[in-house]
């Protein structure tokens, strides 16, 4: 029950990070990002090198934004709590 009550709380301070601007922006974001790969995919042969691209985009893409809003700057979990290794 516990766990339950955790999640929930996780959830409710997730949404109260994301507001209406911080969803559109990334709505733009994701849409801009599928028509790039969309121009990418149609102008030529679909090879190794095209899939590449697309992975590689999606990745410099999405990991910050999902690091920022998602996941959020302020996560008490564990091993965020270890700190940077300096003395």
């Amino acid at each position: 029950m516990d766990s339950f009550r955790f999640s929930n709380v996780r959830t409710l301070r997730m949404t109260d990070r994301m507001n209406n601007a911080t969803k559109f922006r990334m709505l733009c974001i994701v849409l801009l990002w599928v028509a790039l790969c969309y121009l990418l995919v149609t102008s030529g042969p679909f090879t190794l090198k095209t899939m590449f691209v697309i992975i590689a985009s999606g990745i410099v893409v999405f990991v910050p934004l999902y690091k920022k809003h998602i996941r959020g700057k302020n996560n008490t979990d564990e091993k965020h709590d270890k700190g940077n290794g300096r003395a």
